[in-house]
């Protein structure tokens, strides 16, 4: 065995090649020797064939010649080749493949591992990175998969296709042979010429070439799992492909030899070796522990205010965004886009990016690791030290690990590679045993190279090394003895990480890295997980998520955390301030103004070797701090300010000459060259956005010294969505000693929108449709929808002016003379909910909606300070109603609002909270807040906060208080069931209860909770009037028990919601039964969706016309009644006892039939219907022409038509047109919308609209066949 593997070379095989030839060739051997041994030993006492009807004289004289001639025939027919020489063939020729291939490489081999420190000088390189060992290699492993199977067809499908049958009938006849084989149970009767015949060694025969067809498929299946296996890792880089790489990755990797032999060495020895390398990793772990960059860098001084917080590496840190290769960045347009990706770049799908894990995977030796100031690439060096010291890296560990920073070696003339290793981070001894292993064992070493851009020396690095030789002990500068290490001249075979800012990447451009990856900083996610990981000591567990919701609602806080040093800072900031009690800063300006120069005094080449003493800079004024701090910031604001004017985010290097390593600028990767031969053009950009804004802003102020200059700067680009944080961080810098504060404040009140909008109450609110009789208020609304930008603006800018004195602020609201805010839909974040607040304090009585936006529970306890800050006396703002549906404020907002309303200056009657998820304990802190007597809250909307039965029973028992004064309740969709439907009915007959208005829709409360409900009802203290139960599949049954309530003296319904219950005309025949009671008060009926037909409507119009009935409102919307029902409430209408006012039969299929009849009800005398909706009931041209005809007669009352979606064209649009001009017509409300009306109906229904005679003050054309400029008029 041992001869065979020397002829056959190992070296050049891999481990798995070499265990399969092996193999091969002792089972070929074997097989072989057992195969002839089998064919040598037949013979024809081996071949049997039967000779029936012959004597025993003639049986002897035929059988020898009878079983030779039929052997012959067995043979020529089964055995075209001798199994044993097929076997031999098969074994031999796919055996020759790895020897020849062996003797092909076997110089190559030899060169590769005679390969000494000068491999990889400039003249040997190329020869190392041939790929002719690869393709050698790929070649043979493919050749002998081919003949592998080649042999398994040749061995199935042709030479051997009929297997070995043991039963063979032999046909002599003289016509020829014609035999075959058969089985024992087929075999028939045959004349004289055919003979049956059995073969002894067929079974064997068979035996065998099965075992050599498994043979063959298990090594074909062995070399595909290589070649896939070799293919997989030359998909993840090129360099495996070459030949040092192969041979050291493939090869050779796994073998590994130790230059010195372990059975040289003693047991003692190795463990004493052993020993020196765990103490190396042991003082890396410890080391490492906590770094300097990691302590809080704001500290009170000993014993003043909390013990300072400083984090530990494993538990601050997270995972980074890394990307391979260097990441081009795409700028987007629009201001309000731009911080999402400032500056990370877009890398689609995640292309690219890898795991720090990853960053060392075994093949690539020289990495360069490169990041923006304050990215994190000392942490990662460090990070990635101590999992070299616990063994966790996944593709393989190293016995030692260095990490070198540049900076600690700047006054460092001349060392050795030793000495190098002997002042690296934690190494506080390196002996003679642990050098020796180093220096024989090279792969077994990781060095980390952390900040090149650090190094003084650092553009002499690629100069020439060549005055110092390449060995171990020769003393040189650091640039070259990192040169040789990095160019594999010393420590071959290490792996090697450098890092680097991209200023200094150009200084080490003549290297040649197997790998570079650029440090990109957090994803959103990680942001996340770095506050949760930096508040987890906190003693505060409320610290987590408020600094968390602090950041996370702010995108320019946010966004500007992508950065881990900057998270570190603002996440310190925002520690210390809510360790201290103090209200976390919402001010922009001050965030910044601190964050910054921190940042600066951090990162700045000049001053980040010593933090300590630039410590008494963080709480200095800008205008206070040294001279030369100063003109870096005058340059850059300088720099920023250009860069926003010119709407551009990039810079040359000619533009930040001078501050480009001041540490708040990123290099970008050089722009293309026009051609080849010429330089990339260097770039830089700011590290975020808001860096380049807050430092425009700071020039802007410290430039702009006259008040004229400075408002006529600020006028022109409030309204400008690039420059909105930037005014911001104007008013925040502003100095009101030096410009005067009443000067600054006017400069933006001045720019306020005056625009005002009329509303009522319930638009604004967006309140659920109510029949009350009563009209809503007219409010008086600011900003209009096209100035809340602008309002919004104009509010952040005044918050961050910090103002003593309102009393402009008050002024202009008096001028602008509102009394409702809408700010729904504009993405408020908690910060501008704080800026509203600021500003509306100085408003009187007003109804504020912050519907569909970001504001969280942080904005609520804006809310809240707001009340607890406002004194009766002196307090102008009065908060009647507030909408903050939609802001996922939560269980904490609805307890920052509970606090609220038990405040007794809380003004609050009104509040709408719907879809935030405060489930059932955000219901218990507002139920707490309703049994106070302070609380002065009359309506309240909990819609779709999944309060469930639990936030029902907190509900019901608020109800019972004799200090609650709810009498408007809104629960709809809250699931809260039959057991929350109880707990409310039995609330309901309290003499406490004053609920007036009940609406449990779509709360699965089924049957049970509708009996409960009919107790309530009949109760005399019950004082519903109006209760809404859409959606509660109270079909048939819960209908009787309604409709039995309905008759019930007690009951004081008026208005009853039953839409989507699916009740069907037999449900509506008892409902219609009591209309026609005359206990029953109802007059606004809703029964929308629940599958009425004919009958249905039939019953119903038998009840309006009763004179018990007082319904003035139906609403039969998705049913349907059809023509025939509309013919029916047509003769209704006309009836002189039908109350009907309003009536809703959109989704009905009318028709045009249906709509004459409708037409022909609407110009009776009798008939008192003023609105009317046929949404969507295909009337056509002709229905419209009918109900026109209507419109034109004086006892029509009709003032609201909905038509919208009843396939009206232009001669329909006419027909109205015509209506329209009519004197008798009534109309105020025409909805028109999603009609096929074209620009012809369109100039008919312009000439119509401007008609002397019209009443029209609403109409909706849009989802028309008209033109955008035919709208405009």
């Amino acid at each position: 065995m041992e001869s065979l593997r020397n002829a056959l070379i190992p070296k050049t095989l891999s481990i798995l090649s070499l265990v399969a030839v092996t193999v091969w060739s002792v089972i070929g051997v074997c097989l072989i020797s057992v195969v002839a041994f089998i064919e040598g030993s037949e013979s024809n006492s081996r071949f049997r064939c039967s000779i029936p009807n012959t004597t025993p004289n003639e049986k002897a004289d035929k059988a020898d010649f009878i079983e030779e001639r039929c052997l012959g025939e067995y043979e020529q027919k089964y055995i075209k080749l001798p199994l044993s020489g097929f076997v031999a063939i098969n074994f031999i020729v796919i055996a020759i493949i790895p020897f020849a291939y062996s003797l092909c490489v076997k110089s190559r081999i030899h060169e590769l591992e005679t390969r000494n420190a000068d491999a990889a000088a400039p003249e040997q390189h190329g020869s190392q990175t041939k790929k002719r060992l690869f393709i050698s290699y790929c070649s043979h492993l493919a050749l002998k998969l081919a003949l592998a199977i080649f042999f398994i067809v040749l061995q199935t499908e042709v030479a051997y296709s009929g297997n070995f049958p043991s039963t063979f009938l032999c046909n002599l006849t003289k016509g020829g042979a014609n035999s075959s084989a058969l089985s024992t149970s087929d075999f028939p009767q045959t004349s004289s010429d055919v003979y049956k015949c059995y073969s002894s060694l067929a079974r064997k025969r068979t035996f065998w070439s099965y075992l050599l067809t498994a043979v063959d498929g298990l090594f074909a299946f062995v070399t595909l799992i290589e070649i896939v296996w070799i293919c997989s890792r030359a998909k993840n880089g090129s360099h495996f492909m070459e030949d040092c790489h192969f041979y050291d990755d493939h090869l050779r990797s796994n073998r590994d030899p130790i230059c010195v032999p372990s059975s040289e060495i003693s047991q003692q020895v190795r463990n004493t070796l052993q020993a020196d390398l765990k103490s190396l990793k042991d003082d890396v772990i410890v080391g490492t522990k906590q770094l300097r960059d990691l302590k809080q860098p704001i500290r009170p001084n000993p014993g003043e205010g909390p013990s300072p917080r400083d984090l530990e590496i494993d538990q601050i840190f997270v995972n980074l965004v890394i990307h391979e290769g260097r990441a081009k960045y795409d700028f987007l347009e629009g201001r309000c886009k731009q911080p999402k990706v400032f500056p990370i770049p877009r890398v689609d799908q995640h292309d690219g990016e890898i795991c720090v894990e990853n960053i060392i995977d075994g093949r690539h030796k020289n990495i360069l690791v490169v990041g923006c100031p304050g990215i994190g690439k000392t942490i990662l060096s460090t990070k990635l030290l101590r999992v070299a010291a616990f063994d966790t890296l996944k593709d393989g560990n190293f016995d030692v690990a260095f990490l070198i920073k540049f900076k600690r070696f700047n006054s460092v003339k001349n060392l050795n590679l030793r000495e190098l290793f002997t002042g690296s981070e934690t190494v506080k001894n390196l002996n003679d045993d642990v050098w020796k292993y180093i220096i024989q064992n090279p792969s077994k070493v990781l060095l980390i190279f952390d900040g090149v851009d650090e190094f003084s020396a650092k553009e002499d690095i690629c100069q020439d090394d060549s005055g110092y030789k390449d060995i171990e002990e020769e003393k040189m500068p650091l640039q070259c003895l990192y040169y040789k290490i990095a160019s594999r001249k010393l420590l071959p075979g290490a792996t090697v990480i450098t890092t680097s800012r991209p200023t200094a990447v150009s200084c080490v451009r003549q290297l040649n890295f197997d790998k570079i990856v650029e440090i990109l900083g957090f994803s959103s996610e990680e942001v996340a997980n770095y506050v949760k990981k930096f508040t987890e000591g906190s003693n505060d567990p409320v610290s987590r998520e408020t600094i968390w919701q602090h950041l996370r609602t702010n995108i320019n806080l946010f966004t500007f955390c992508y950065i881990p040093v900057h998270c570190f800072i603002i996440c310190s900031c925002l520690s210390q301030l809510h360790s201290n009690g103090c209200n976390l800063p919402t001010k922009l300006t001050k965030i910044y103004s601190l964050a910054l120069k921190i940042f600066f005094f951090r990162h700045n080449d000049e001053y980040r070797g010593s933090k300590d003493s630039n410590d008494q800079f963080i709480f200095t004024r800008y205008c206070e701090l040294p001279s030369q701090v100063q003109s870096v910031f005058s340059k850059l604001g300088k720099i920023a300010l250009l860069g926003l004017e010119e709407g551009r985010l990039t810079f040359t290097a000619k533009e930040v000459e001078g501050v480009k390593d001041c540490g708040l600028l990123h290099r970008l990767p050089d722009l293309n060259s026009p051609t080849p031969l010429d330089a990339g053009e260097a770039q830089f950009c700011f590290l975020h956005l808001t860096i380049q804004e807050f430092l425009a802003a700071k020039h802007v102020v410290d430039t702009m010294k006259k008040t004229e200059e400075l408002r006529k700067f600020v006028s022109d680009k409030i309204n400008q969505s690039a420059w909105q944080v930037v005014m911001q961080f104007v008013a925040g810098l502003l100095d009101p000693d030096a410009a005067g504060e009443m000067s600054a404040v006017k400069m933006f009140t001045e720019l306020l929108p005056m625009a005002t909008s009329k509303t009522n109450e319930k638009e604004l609110m967006n309140v659920a449709w109510n029949y009350a009789v009563e009209e809503p208020t007219t409010l008086t609304c600011w900003p209009t929808d096209g100035d809340k930008d602008l309002a919004l603006r104009i509010c952040n800018c005044l918050y961050d002016l910090e103002l003593e004195q309102q009393s402009a602020v008050t002024s202009k609201i008096e001028e602008i003379g509102f009394n409702a805010v809408d700010f729904s839909g504009c993405n408020l974040a908690p910060v501008d909910c704080a800026a509203l607040v600021h500003f509306l304090k100085n408003a009187g009585t007003i109804l504020l909606t912050l519907e569909r936006n970001e504001i969280s529970w942080l904005g609520c306890m804006e809310v809240q300070k707001w009340v607890d800050q406002s004194d009766s006396s002196k307090c102008v703002f009065k908060l009647r109603s507030l909408n903050l549906s939609r802001n996922e404020i939560g269980c904490k907002g609805a307890q920052q609002l509970g606090d609220a309303l038990k405040h007794q200056h809380c003004t609050l009657t009104k509040l709408q909270l719907s879809y935030n998820r405060i489930d059932e304990k955000g219901a218990k802190t507002i139920c707490d807040a309703l049994k106070e007597n302070s609380c002065k809250l009359t309506t309240l909307d909990l819609k779709g906060n999944n309060i469930g039965e639990k936030g029902a029973k907190y509900l019901a028992i608020a109800l019972k208080n004799k200090h609650c004064k709810l009498t408007e309740l809104h629960l709809y969709g809250n699931d809260i069931r039959n057991n929350g439907a109880a707990l409310l009915s039995d609330a309901l007959r309290d003499e406490n209860c004053r609920l007036t208005l009940l609406d449990i829709g779509d709360c699965k409360i089924g049957n049970k909770g509708l009996f409960s409900l009919r107790d309530a009802l009949e109760d005399v203290n019950c004082k519903l009037t109006v209760l809404r139960l859409p959606s509660n599949k109270a079909k048939i049954t819960g209908a009787t028990y309604i409709s039995h309530a309905l008759e019930d003296v007690n009951c004081k319904l008026t208005e009853l919601e039953f839409a989507g219950n699916d009740i069907g005309d037999n449900g509506v025949g008892h409902l219609s039964r009591a209309l026609k009671v005359a206990n029953c008060k109802l007059t606004v009926l809703g029964l929308s969706g629940n599958s009425i037909g004919l009958d249905g409507a039939q019953q119903l119009c038998d009840a309006l016309k009763d004179g018990n009935c007082k319904l003035t409102v139906l609403d039969l919307g998705r049913n349907n009644v059809g023509e025939y029902g509309a013919a029916y409430l047509a003769d209704t209408l006309k009836n002189v006892s039908c109350e009907l006012i309003k009536l809703d039969l959109a989704f009905n299929n009318v028709g045009e039939r249906g709509a004459a009849h409708l037409a022909d009800a609407l110009q009776s005398v009798e008939c008192k219907l003023t609105e009317l909706n046929l949404k969507a009931n295909d009337i056509g041209d002709k229905g419209a022409e009918h109900l026109t005809d209507a419109l034109k007669e004086r006892n029509c009352k009709l003032t609201v038509l909905i038509l919208e979606r009843n396939n009206l064209k232009d001669q329909g649009a006419a027909h109205i047109s015509e209506a329209l001009k009519n004197v008798n017509c009534k109309l105020i409300e025409l909805n028109l919308s999603a009609n096929c009306i074209g620009d012809e109906g369109a100039e008919k229904l312009l000439e119509a609209f401007k008609n002397e005679n019209r009443t029209l003050t609403e109409y909706n054309v849009e989802g028309n066949n008209i033109r955008e400029e035919q709208l405009a008029r």
